[in-house]
């Protein structure tokens, strides 16, 4: 219990607010002289606060510290650190942190500030030592009244809706099983940590305060919420692994469709003795859920750690199959259409480059340079699968090291070798267009092909431009939609960057005799383009025009659609 009342708490955080801190900008939010409570809970307490420097809209202050609890420094800023990783290209299914501090409050004794430090004080004196935590406002799914009442938002959670539920299982599970493929358990599953956010309807995990990296996927007993630890954290004293997760994450899906009741019980608190009594199975859900949906519920949350679902990713397949039917397996199957048409278009684009625009270029490449490049076009394919990559991204890495190293270390190389460790989709298709033009060379070294003599069919390079960057905005498209627009940041990415490829090919073609020559051609001419003329600008600027129509007119059947359907 905590030792502080509100009104001395209140007073601290006036006369740090005049201080500027815990950050410079921020100004607790009030009601009728108080401050903004959004939240009070065992592990610290969430106020409402504005920021002028990072956001106009209001954000989320968590104080740890006034309940009296202990906590470790190191422990705080690894969770923080965990979360905060989490949100960098951020997808919306993890709340957001914007920054984190502690402080080393001394005060006299009329709570009155002394002294605030940012470092633990040398000398031995009693300090109010804080942890602030500033985050995007979210609502979280569950309120507790003071009068014991429990609501759920959104309110077709309170109706036990299943597509709602569903909602709830997939973004919760995507956040979890890109957790688990990092190595990190979360280990505090459960309803209290699930937000929702009013403004993209998503719904997200918060509160890492438990979550823990682990070396081997296996961590120790240190902490938990009985009703939804699973039983080998309670009873067992041995060490568990991501299983652990699946069940909480299961257990909070069975109390959303089982009337907001733990099993064996009439209310939200859990009944140790049947539920974690070796062997327990769960009794069906009061509400209505299909045979699915409960068979995934019911094998999430098996007493036998073996028999449940061994990762997040299985977990997430069968789910993806309850939501879509077979539809999941069609759609998959049309991202692998469109990306292959997408990496066909870029080796005809490669080949085109080499043999239309650069024929004298020699290209003779080292096995390094030819590992490289395999190297990539594997991890292209890895990447499509949604499939871990980080090792073989190593590999690619160290690779393209050994190149730089051997052939001369350059910005160009520099920004190239990035540029794959951090692509997408788009490694593949560049480690297809490259050594499609290694083999032009290669057939060119050999005499097999007169340099210069197909110029004419330069307008196929074009069709493949616009090939590759169509197919790219149809892949996102398609994938967007697949994971209930999960990846809408992705699909924004295959938008802009055919938006912007079309743009620039207009660009090329309008400007031809003005800025295009002075600024960009020196540029191409770095790509050893060898011929320059007035109707390859004509035909590029037409390229570009089809391709920013095309695909307005695809996003517009999009939105379209998507209208239909609501």
């Amino acid at each position: 219990m905590s030792l502080w009342t509100n009104a001395s708490i209140q007073d601290i955080f006036l006369q740090l607010e005049e201080r500027n801190l815990p950050f410079r900008g921020i100004k607790f939010a009030m009601e009728q002289n108080r401050l903004v409570c959004l939240g009070q809970g065992g592990s610290g307490r969430v106020y409402e606060v504005t920021s002028q420097r990072i956001t106009s809209k209001r954000l989320a202050l968590k104080v740890i510290g006034f309940e009296g609890q202990y906590v470790d420094r190191d422990i705080f800023a690894k969770a923080v650190e965990i979360q905060q990783n989490n949100t960098i290209g951020w997808t919306g299914d993890t709340v957001k942190i914007h920054r984190h501090k502690e402080l080393w409050i001394t005060l006299d004794e009329k709570n009155q500030i002394r002294k605030v430090e940012t470092k633990q004080p040398d000398e031995e004196r009693y300090c109010l030592h804080l942890f602030f935590i500033l985050m995007e406002k979210v609502d979280c799914v569950i309120h507790k009244s003071i009068y014991g009442k429990i609501q759920l938002t959104p309110g077709a959670l309170e109706v036990c809706d299943e597509k709602e539920v569903w909602k709830v299982a997939y973004d919760i599970g995507t956040a979890l099983e890109r957790l688990h493929e990092q190595g990190v358990l979360h280990r505090d599953i459960k309803l209290e940590n699930i937000f929702y956010h009013r403004g993209s309807k998503k719904y997200q995990l918060g509160d890492f305060g438990l979550a823990i990296k682990t070396r081997d996927g296996f961590a120790a007993k240190d902490g938990m919420t009985k009703g939804y630890a699973a039983p080998e954290v309670v009873i067992s004293k041995e060490r568990y692994d991501a299983t652990a997760d699946i069940y909480s994450y299961g257990m909070m899906l069975y109390i959303l469709m089982n009337q907001l009741h733990f099993p064996e019980s009439n209310s939200y608190a859990y009944r140790e003795v049947k539920q974690y009594a070796p062997g327990y199975e769960l009794p069906r859900p009061k509400g209505d859920i299909s045979e699915e949906f409960w068979t995934l519920i019911r094998k999430a949350c098996q007493y036998d750690p073996d028999r449940r679902y061994q990762t997040m990713h299985e977990l997430m397949e069968d789910l993806e199959k309850i939501v879509y039917g077979n539809q999941a397996g069609e759609q998959k199957r049309g991202e692998y259409a469109y990306c292959a048409l997408a990496a066909f278009g870029s080796a005809i684009l490669g080949m085109g480059w080499k043999l239309l625009f650069a024929p004298s270029l020699a290209m003779d490449f080292s096995i390094w340079q030819y590992l490289f490049w395999g190297s990539v076009l594997i991890l292209g394919h890895t990447r499509l699968k949604e499939e871990r990559h980080e090792k073989l991204t190593l590999v690619v890495l160290v690779i393209g090291g050994i190149v730089c190293w051997d052939s001369g270390i350059t910005i160009q190389r520099g920004i190239l070798i990035l540029l794959v460790v951090i692509g997408d989709i788009f490694t593949g298709m560049l480690g297809a267009g490259v050594l499609c033009a290694n083999m032009i060379w290669c057939i060119q070294k050999a005499g097999q092909l007169r340099i210069g003599q197909y110029t004419s069919f330069r307008w196929v390079t074009m069709l493949a431009v616009l090939l590759t960057c169509y197919c790219i905005h149809c892949y996102y498209n398609a994938r967007a939609g697949r994971r209930q627009e999960r990846f809408f940041h992705q699909k924004g990415k295959g938008m802009v960057t055919g938006l912007l490829a079309s743009l620039l090919l207009c660009f090329c073609g309008v400007n031809y005799k003005g800025i295009f020559i002075h600024y960009v051609a020196p540029f191409f001419r770095q790509l050893h383009l060898d011929v320059y003329s007035q109707h390859d600008y004509y035909m590029t600027g037409s390229a570009g025009l089809l391709l920013f129509g095309g695909l307005l007119v695809s996003q517009w059947f999009i939105i379209r659609g998507r209208r239909e359907m609501k």
